[in-house]
């Protein structure tokens, strides 16, 4: 079982890998191919094997509605939540409605396959109406059928109140948006820390090191 297990995560992670390099790099003439050879050493056996499981993957940052990569999906019978989040220095990340946008259009072209996680712009923390804001706009991605709410490690390790202060996923102006999502008996989920390195001086030996140059 456990051999089994860790090639259905080597199966995922290389075809997926192949997938989404190929849908955008696409042939010689500029359009997407789709993939049709199995990783090596997988059998058509045990890709369906694979596939009987209806595996889930809880964590995806999907945001090209790509045949091929609807066509995996499918293929595979791989379900995902494809995760929104709002990041300041990321050009991409900054613009949550074109996230969301393109995020959903991922999500209605899968067939049942993908499902929306939505998150809200923590940096408007400070402004007028904020919670009132942000408790719309994730109620309008429930309609839209977002199952999810992501905050991210920006509401605890940057982001400040007007005093200086670090606002905490605790904080009382978040506490209404999370009653709502829990009346709407949809899930919060959390990224709000990071490993020791990132506090500490930029260190190449570090593991993470990469992640945070």
């Amino acid at each position: 079982m456990t051999r089994f297990f860790r090639f259905g995560l080597a199966l995922i992670l290389a075809v997926t890998c192949c997938l989404a390099l190929h849908a955008q790099r696409g042939g010689h003439d500029g359009q997407a191919r789709p993939v049709t050879e199995l990783p090596e050493g997988f059998s058509p056996a045990e890709l369906r094997k694979f596939a009987a499981l209806e595996p889930i993957d809880t964590h995806t940052h999907a945001f090209q509605n790509a045949p091929v990569f609807q066509a995996m999906l499918k293929r595979l019978h791989l379900h995902i939540v494809d995760i929104c989040v709002v990041d300041d220095h990321s050009e991409f990340q900054k613009d949550l409605a074109t996230q969301r946008g393109l995020a959903l259009e991922v999500v209605h072209g899968s067939d049942g396959h993908a499902s929306l996680c939505t998150t809200f712009d923590p940096y408007k923390f400070s402004d007028p109406g904020f919670t009132d804001a942000a408790i719309r706009q994730i109620n309008q991605d429930f309609s839209n059928g977002a199952i999810a709410v992501k905050i991210w490690k920006n509401i605890g390790m940057e982001l400040q109140d007007a005093s200086g202060h670090y606002v905490l996923p605790d904080d009382p102006t978040l506490q209404p948006i999370y009653q709502d999502i829990a009346a709407h008996h949809k899930t919060l989920i959390a990224h709000v820390a990071d490993p020791d390195s990132l506090w500490q001086p930029p260190n190449p030996a570090s593991p993470d090191y990469s992640y945070y140059i």
